[in-house]
This record gives structure tokens, C-alpha cells and sequence, in this order.
């Protein structure tokens, strides 16, 4: 997966590579405000950012089920999923830039 992160990125058009940024960015504000809204006993707040992440559940929920076989337990621990893609995507970026080295099936192939 680390070449072809970048290299998949690189190769998306950049207005639907800010859109994919900002809803990714976006679902972690869904998770983290609704934590510290509690913290600071702003229930509005909470209730607003609850909101957005049952709306993140269901839209993931209704991706999934039309890709593939994946369940209400997917949608609503999304957060674990997004956390995994974006370390891969930052480690790709740190293999492809920096390294410029990958492995491969046993094979180190330049970047």
C-alpha cells in the first residue's frame, strides 16, 4: 500500500482530493468534539456533534452495504477504520518522499 497511496493521490484530481481531505478531516471532528463537549459541559455542542457522527454512521453504513457485506458494527466504529487509513496514507507519504524505497513481495523497488 505505501507506493500507491501517493501515487494515487497524485493522480486525483485536486478538487475531489480537497473534498476526500475535508470529509476525512471532518469525520474526526465528529469523534473528538462530542468528547470534549461533555468535558466542558457544552451539551448543545454535543448534541450537534452527535448528530454528525450518526450522520457519518449511516453514510458510511449505506456505502458499505453497497460495496460489499458490511454491517451497522462497521459504520459505527468508523472511526478505528479512518484512523488506519490515514497512518497508512502518512506512512506511504514518509516511504515515497523520503525513503524512496518500498518493499514489495521480498523486492525493494525505487520510488
Amino acid at each position: 500500500y505505501s507506493k500507491g497511496f501517493l501515487l494515487g493521490a497524485k493522480s486525483t484530481s485536486i478538487l475531489l482530493l480537497i473534498i476526500t481531505i475535508a470529509w476525512i478531516s471532518a469525520t474526526f471532528s465528529a469523534v473528538y468534539m462530542p468528547v470534549f463537549s461533555i468535558i466542558n459541559r457544552d451539551y448543545l455542542i454535543f448534541f450537534i456533534y452527535l448528530f454528525l457522527y450518526i450522520c457519518y454512521a449511516v453514510q458510511i453504513y449505506w456505502m458499505g452495504y453497497r460495496i460489499g457485506n458490511f454491517g451497522i458494527i462497521t459504520a459505527i466504529f468508523f472511526p478505528i477504520y479512518i484512523v488506519f487509513f490515514v497512518l497508512i496514507f502518512f506512512y506511504s507519504i514518509i516511504i515515497t518522499l523520503f525513503v524512496k524505497k518500498v518493499t514489495w513481495k521480498g523486492r525493494k523497488i525505487k520510488c
